[in-house]
């Protein structure tokens, strides 16, 4: 299930973001895409590059700058498309690391490098009686998705409420 919920973890906070800040609704697709895309990415080069588990493909500074230098190589050959090639490259960049951010709320004992190079130290982003079990049988994980969810939901009716009542 860690897949789905790292694609929703994603996706969902893209679109929080890029509407929070008043982004145009194309520039809204393409991150949620992105950011979907991009949020099961960190576990998925794993094995076909022999990484070790929650490493080096898991550090959000590898992950930005990765994909910016990605980004800036396709806009020197098409510089017309700069802007959507940003975007998408950003977006994609956010997914990763709202993958890292997920697996730093799990009960994993060494947490995720969030600051390297800055620290090697692993990090966890909420205290152990919180921390979400994952697993295809996980109650926990399945608890969080649908508080993640929720807060998703009401965050969307705050925001966008106002027009279906318009």
């Amino acid at each position: 299930m860690m897949r789905q919920t790292h694609s929703i973890v994603g996706g969902t906070t893209a679109f929080v973001v890029t509407t929070a800040v008043g982004l145009p609704m194309e520039v809204v697709a393409i991150s949620i895409i992105g950011a979907t895309v991009g949020s099961s990415l960190p576990d998925n080069v794993e094995k076909p590059l022999h990484l070790p588990h929650r490493k080096v493909s898991h550090w959000p500074a590898v992950q930005l700058a990765f994909f910016a230098a990605v980004a800036a190589m396709i806009v020197s050959q098409a510089p017309n498309y700069a802007v959507m090639i940003w975007i998408a490259a950003a977006s994609i960049a956010f997914g990763c690391v709202m993958h890292s951010i997920a697996d730093a709320m799990t009960v994993e004992k060494h947490g995720i490098q969030l600051l390297w190079p800055i620290k090697r130290r692993g990090y966890h982003l909420l205290p152990w009686s919180m921390r979400v079990w994952v697993g295809s049988k996980s109650r926990s994980e399945k608890v969080f998705v649908a508080i993640w969810v929720v807060f998703v939901l009401i965050y969307t009716y705050a925001h966008f409420g106002s027009l279906i009542y318009a």
